[in-house]
């Protein structure tokens, strides 16, 4: 282990590119075992309900063989007509295979579960090479600070690069986030009013026969569960929005990148009073008709985030990778 304060002292022929290698294939060999850990363990848990079933069937089979030779109703007509020693061949070649599939299915759990031993422990063994592999690396960058100017300044504006798509990744993950709850409640209001709607219908079918004022009260909670997320639904929009004045939006990914300032407008402008009167099912109609007009705001927004958040990580990953070859070349 190395220290945090990267004052270990080491030879002067000390080969940290041989030491980063070394440290690389651990990492890319625990990421595999990780991998391979998942599958086993997943296999493991599929083949002990197998091998429960299986067990279950084999019982069965060999109580229908033993059924069989003990004197019982069934013996004694097989015997009388003659075809006892047809049926037990058959009930025994019923019970060697369903033994066989068990045999299989158990065969098959101890593998798993023999592999899934050997990773664990070899997983055990690679330990936190993932995290000495970033001490190796920052000891190196720490002895090649002290010694070289020109990579200290190389290092230094990388790593500004590297905290600066830290930074706008973080914004864009905020605006997803408050994008994702306004989509959720839109969601959410368009459900209670297609209830709404349907009871509206069956209430017109009903001419206000018996239960029809039980459809009105459920129809009417609905409504009201529909207001009430209204009303969070405009504080999350002017979040959102606020959220997306943070981010740099690209046009390529974004081509409506003000759909949803307008979406905003669109609450002021549609959403006053529309909750005022649903006694008409084309009122509720119409509701559901302004939903559907604001989360076409939404989507591509959205849609066009998850685009940006992706190019950022991947250019984030290519800064880093560079500022990695400089440290691992330097020296």
């Amino acid at each position: 282990m190395f220290n945090e304060d990267y004052t270990i002292r080491r030879p002067t022929d000390f080969d940290y590119n041989a030491a980063i290698a070394e440290l690389e294939e651990q990492v890319s060999r625990k990421k595999y075992v990780t991998t391979q850990l998942a599958y086993f363990k997943a296999e493991v848990a599929r083949l002990t309900r197998l091998e429960e079933q299986r067990r279950t069937e084999l019982t069965a089979e060999n109580a229908d063989v033993v059924r069989l030779q003990k004197i019982s109703p069934a013996l004694i007509l097989y015997t009388i007509t003659g075809k006892k020693a047809d049926m037990i061949a058959k009930e025994e070649a019923e019970a060697l295979a369903a033994a066989a599939r068990y045999e299989t299915v158990k065969n098959e759990l101890d593998y798993a579960e023999s592999r899934m031993r050997e990773l664990s422990a070899e997983l055990r063994r690679l330990g936190n090479c993932d995290r000495k592999l970033d001490e190796m690396i920052e000891e190196k960058k720490q002895k090649c600070l002290a010694e070289d100017s020109e990579f200290s300044a190389k290092t230094a504006e990388l790593e500004r690069a590297v905290k600066a798509y830290d930074l706008e990744i973080k914004e864009i993950e905020q605006a997803l986030d408050k994008g994702s709850r306004v989509r959720g409640i839109i969601r959410g209001i368009y459900d209670h009013l297609d209830r709404a709607h349907e009871l509206s219908e069956i209430e017109m079918g009903s001419h206000r026969r018996y239960g029809s004022i039980m459809l009105d009260d459920e129809k009417h909670r609905c409504i009201d569960s529909a207001q009430a997320l209204l009303r969070h639904l405009g504080q999350y929009m002017q979040e959102f929005a606020a959220e997306l004045d943070d981010v740099v939006l690209d046009e390529v990914y974004i081509p409506t990148s003000v759909g949803i300032h307008e979406g905003t407008r669109l609450l002021d402008v549609y959403f006053d009073n529309i909750f005022t009167d649903y006694a008409v099912c084309r009122k509720i109609e119409g509701s559901q008709a302004e939903m559907d007009d604001l989360l076409t705001h939404i989507e591509p927004v959205l849609e066009g985030l998850v685009s940006i958040k992706s190019a950022k990580e991947n250019e984030r990953a290519l800064v880093a990778e560079d500022l990695k070859r400089l440290i691992q070349q330097n020296g």
